[in-house]
């Protein structure tokens, strides 16, 4: 023999005993279950051909697989910890000889190519997916159908100042407003106080009822005594707005209404005292002006101008001292209740 080959195999042994391996790969480690006398002859083909296989066949934990044996019938269920699998394999009961190896071998080979062929784990599954061979055997979940989500509504920026959306026009109203009634005849100023009740059948049209009461009596006096008097209304207009749906109202009005006049002549002697009353007719033209303040509270002012029919003469001493079918006037001024919205 060549001298180099005999120093090429002896420098080969001693690197072989001097320097050990760097890496040893550790063998799957496999349990078999359960240790009964009928299951003893099938666990034992098994446990030989996993060790056949490759695999090391162990009593203690960790393992990479178990191995679960079963007598009746004669079937074997394999769990492997890489991807939490269960399998089941069943010999054929028409086999009379060669069944248990058969089985044995198919657990073995299995096994094998699981763990020893397939180095790289699957991808891990989610908490909430179901193996394939366990999945059909699941019933699906029944979910009821739920509402779809109301949509959110959009957001409306508030109207800046002067700007203010329109109100909807009142379909009734009630107006207080002391009155003053002006007369260019003998009679003073009179203080009266008009309570009105308005209806709106359409958007611009006014339909109104009202009274005018006095709040104190007036005096006209002469050398020859003087003449307390004293009157009231009750009547009714048509009106047009203007200004519909707005918070400004402009609302140009005709009407007429029934006048009481009640005249009491205290005279100075010689001259006698007398008592006198008269109802007439009192037809007038007018406009009121109205700004609605808040939905529920509208500022009114307006005036009516009118004539009374017939003409009442006035006289103190049977001397005639003025007329009262001059124009008389009223100036207005109060506050109105409206009641908005649809009255039904």
């Amino acid at each position: 023999m060549p001298l180099s080959l005999v120093r090429f195999f002896i420098a080969s042994v001693l690197l072989t005993l001097l320097v050990p391996p760097a890496y040893a790969a550790e063998r799957p480690r496999v349990q078999v279950l359960p240790t009964t006398v009928a299951l003893a002859p099938l666990r034992a083909l098994v446990e030989a051909e996993l060790r056949a296989a490759g695999l090391d066949v162990v009593e203690d934990d960790p393992v990479d697989a178990v191995v679960r044996l079963t007598n009746a019938p004669r079937s074997v269920t394999i769990w492997t910890a890489r991807d939490l699998r269960l399998r089941s394999y069943a010999s054929d009961p028409r086999a009379t000889e060669g069944a248990d190896d058969a089985l044995a071998r198919q657990v073995a080979e299995v096994l094998r190519a699981e763990l020893t062929l397939s180095p790289e784990p699957p991808a891990p599954t989610s908490p909430t997916s179901i193996p394939a061979e366990v999945a059909p055997s699941l019933p699906e979940p029944q979910v009821d159908a739920l509402p779809a989500p109301e949509a959110p509504k959009p957001f409306t920026p508030a109207p800046l100042s002067g700007t203010e959306p329109p109100l909807p026009p009142p379909w009734a109203e009630l107006v207080v407003a002391p009155t003053a009634a002006l007369s260019p005849g003998p009679l003073p100023t009179m203080g009266m106080l008009s309570v009105e009740a308005r209806t709106h059948p359409f958007s611009a049209l006014e339909v109104s009822l009202f009274t005018a009461w006095p709040m104190a009596t007036v005096t006209a006096e002469d050398a020859r005594g003087d003449l307390v008097a004293t009157t009231g209304h009750l009547g009714a207009h048509l009106g047009w707005d203007l200004l519909p749906g707005a918070h400004w109202s402009l609302v140009p009005q005709v009407g007429a209404s029934w006048q009481w006049i009640q005249l009491v002549g205290r005279a100075v002697p010689p001259f006698r005292s007398a008592r006198a009353s008269g109802h007439l007719g009192w037809l007038f033209g007018g406009a009121s002006l109205g700004y609605a303040a808040t939905s529920w509270l509208t500022v009114v002012v307006g005036g009516r101008v009118g004539v009374a029919l017939p003409r009442v003469d006035l006289t103190i001493a049977d001397a005639s001292i003025g007329g009262y079918a001059w124009p008389a006037v009223h100036v207005y001024g109060g506050l109105a209740l409206p009641l908005r919205g649809s009255p039904w």
